[in-house]
């Protein structure tokens, strides 16, 4: 009876803890909880409807054949113009125009006709002056007449949200005129108290000449969390105690006919509604800073995009745009307007608007209840409730078994919710209640209920060889991170063509290829008592004289590399029976000094080795596709060979990546007849090679043999090589 008091009482205490952790509320939890919402928004199930809003996007593409930015702003306007031909509903610009823009030519021009003026000038070149200046309208006015014809445009501008925030040049002393600039936009407010919100301070809008060519203006500042990501859009700001809508907000309402109303009180703003002419509001779901959750798409659902320069030229579908509400912005890095987002690291601003936009227009609100103190109780007190009726009298690992259960239910719970309803659950302190509660009392069934002492040990097979276990028992400080200096000798395979197989077989075909390869390679390195390092893709790294020291580490690795090229003949007899293609490999070995030892982590034992000739054994296996050979080995692993019968010296090289020359030998080909006179043939050739003989060199490879590729490499170099720049040898630039 003691214990199971003891049980609530300690359910009870983490309760207690974790409910005044929700009313204190601190910051790092709410921002892991941030974190895993964004993760969750990114992989949710979503339901894409079809889309209201289009892109024109100032891209790569626009800035490549209309030229770099800011173009001239007549280009803006053929581009508006093309647009409202299409009959969209609404045309939001994503850009400012807070400086007049002059043409160069129309400028030079204009100073010329003031210096006329002011010596009374008269004549034909006045004249001409003057009809080319009346054929060169003036930018700005291009654009605005453009805006103007089109009807709803939303024109965008920006708040400096405190004196210090404005750049040195911009002295301001009176703010009223920018004010004025959008003033038209303002919205219509209900005040039940005075709001405790911070006002901008001062709106960057576009020049007078645009800004009166539109009644709508949005700001379009974005204000991500402290940890820099973009989750909330912000709907209104109040600055010079009136309430300004955003680009967004104004672009909706154009498209739904619906009238913003903004209720404000002592905590902030209160409520945001769309009116109706007739009929119910609509409620946006907004915080005390008027901000609404985005309703993010994965990225695979983003909204229609048009580049700018096929809507410059007429060269993109109307039927895109009819009827659609159109945001023009830049989404080309080089513009600076990507933002951090639960979707993505580097998402243009011009996209967040359409999202909210789109949210607005389709009312797929999302329901945050992540920072609800009420919410997060409830659900502590129901995994408490869980906790004290379904796992009291269970065993300790039974009960890890259902902790386990509820918290995976309860994470697939908030996904589903946030998927099909979107509504937003926080899912930090549940989960944290749960491994506490887990932690807890577990330890306590574990060591008070049941009585019994275990340890835990901890297990290495599964990260390294049997063999490599053995020798960490007999030297336990092995698994100390670093290692020793050995002579051992390492080996790499690679098989031929790999990426080139793996662009038309399917994935199960690929995996069931490597599959039977690597048990088949596998087994031939254990058996010639190597240590298999790891797998890298479709390649093999291996180790010959490590763990365990061996005098003959050459002659094994050698030995291996044969049978590895053997018993691949079988291994693609059963891919043909597989219906699978035949592969063939390539092997480079090397020997010499290596560190081998423990070269990861106190959290992931990795037993290898590094080092130069690691790296050049590495080298050697790349460079059999430059001579058509399958296995090559270095003049340090050759010197160690007890016989050498079977191999011959192929050419003196400096790997990519080496900085000394040195003898490469591989096997004799197949069929050969005379063995010992093939090679005397080569290696006479390949000694007037290297004294930079090309002419004399290339006929005596020819008498070796040109059906062979490696001599046919070797004549095709004599060829171009020049003895002028010889040095002895040949340097391979690349793997």
């Amino acid at each position: 009876m003691k214990k199971k008091y003891t049980y609530y009482l300690l359910t009870g205490v983490i309760t207690f803890l974790f409910i005044t952790l929700i009313f204190i509320n601190p910051y790092p939890l709410i921002s892991i909880n941030l974190k895993l919402t964004d993760f969750m928004m990114a992989h949710r199930v979503y339901n894409r409807l079809q889309s209201d809003v289009v892109v024109v996007a100032i891209d790569e593409k626009s800035l490549e054949e209309i030229g770099r930015w800011p173009w001239n702003r007549a280009t803006l306007g053929s581009i508006v113009n093309n647009l409202r031909a299409a009959h969209p509903s609404a045309i939001g610009i994503d850009i400012v125009f807070s400086e007049p823009q002059h043409d160069k030519v129309r400028h030079l021009l204009m100073n010329i006709n003031q210096e006329l003026d002011s010596i009374s000038q008269t004549g034909k070149v006045r004249k001409d002056i003057k009809r080319m200046l009346a054929q060169m309208p003036d930018p700005d006015t291009v654009l605005a007449n453009s805006i103007s014809k089109a009807g709803d445009v939303v024109l965008g501008y920006f708040f400096y949200m405190s004196k210090n925030q404005l750049p040195m040049f911009l002295n301001i002393t009176d703010t009223s005129f920018a004010f004025s600039q959008i003033s038209s936009s303002k919205l219509p407010v209900i005040k039940t108290g005075i709001p405790a919100m911070k006002q901008a301070y001062f709106p960057v809008a576009d020049v007078s000449k645009i800004s009166s060519a539109s009644h709508y203006k949005g700001f379009f500042n974005m204000f991500p969390d402290p940890d820099g990501v973009v989750r909330n859009y912000t709907l209104v700001q109040t600055a010079n105690d009136k309430t300004f809508p955003s680009l967004g907000l104004l672009l909706a309402s154009i498209y739904t006919g619906m009238q913003p109303l903004v209720t404000e009180d002592s905590t902030g703003i209160a409520s945001i509604k769309l009116l109706p002419s007739s009929g119910k509001a609509l409620r946006i779901p907004v915080d005390n800073y008027g901000r609404m959750l985005i309703n993010y798409p994965p990225p695979e659902y983003a909204v229609p995009m048009l580049s700018a320069v096929d809507v410059l030229e007429n060269k993109f579908d109307h039927k895109l745009v009819a009827n659609k509400v159109v945001l023009i912005g830049p989404t080309a890095p080089g513009l600076y307007d990507l933002r951090v987002t639960p979707i993505s690291n580097a998402l243009p601003g011009i996209f967040i608007h359409a999202y909210a936009v789109e949210q607005l227009i389709n009312r797929r609100f999302i329901t945050n209840l992540a920072q609800n103190p009420l919410m997060n109780v409830l659900l502590i007190l129901f995994i408490t409730i869980v906790l004290i009726i379904g796992m009291n009298r269970i065993s300790s690992l039974l009960f890890l078994v259902k902790l386990a259960v509820l918290l995976i239910g309860f994470i697939f719970t908030v996904f589903l919710l946030l998927s099909f309803t979107s509504v937003v659950l926080n899912i930090t302190y549940p989960i944290l209640s749960i491994v506490s509660y887990g932690i807890v009392l577990s330890s306590y069934k574990y060591t008070v209920e049941e009585k019994k002492g275990r340890e835990i040990k901890k297990a290495f097979s599964r990260y390294v060889s049997p063999t490599v276990v053995g020798e960490i028992i007999k030297a336990p400080k092995s698994l100390k991170w670093g290692g020793e200096r050995k002579d051992v000798s390492i080996l790499f395979s690679d098989i031929r063509g790999f990426t080139k197989l793996s662009t038309y077989l399917k994935p199960e075909q690929i995996a069931l290829l490597l599959h039977e390869y690597m048990t088949a390679m596998t087994g031939v390195i254990l058996n010639h008592a190597g240590m298999l390092d790891k797998y890298i893709g479709d390649a093999i790294m291996a180790l010959f004289g490590t763990p365990l020291s061996m005098p003959d580490h050459a002659e094994k690795a050698v030995l291996c590399g044969i049978e590895m090229q053997t018993i691949l003949k079988d291994v693609n007899k059963k891919l043909s029976t597989l219906n699978l293609p035949s592969i063939s490999i390539g092997i480079g070995i090397n020997s010499g000094d290596a560190v081998v030892g423990n070269m990861g982590s106190e959290m992931l034992f990795d037993y290898t080795a590094v080092g130069d000739n690691v790296n050049i054994a590495s080298r050697l296996e790349g460079l059999n596709k430059y001579y058509g050979t399958n296995l090559l080995v270095s003049e340090f692993t050759y010197n160690q060979l007890s016989s050498k019968d079977i191999l011959f010296k192929l050419d003196r090289v400096i790997p990519s990546g080496a900085d000394t020359p040195i003898y490469i030998y591989t096997l004799l080909p197949d069929g050969i007849s005379n063995a010992d006179e093939f090679k005397a043939i080569y290696e006479e050739a390949l000694s007037v090679y290297v004294e930079g003989r090309f002419y004399d060199a290339a006929s005596v490879f020819a008498k070796a043999g040109n059906d062979y590729p490696f001599v046919k490499t070797m004549i095709d170099r004599c060829r171009v090589l020049n003895k002028d720049t010889w040095e002895g040898f040949y340097r391979f630039e690349k793997k």
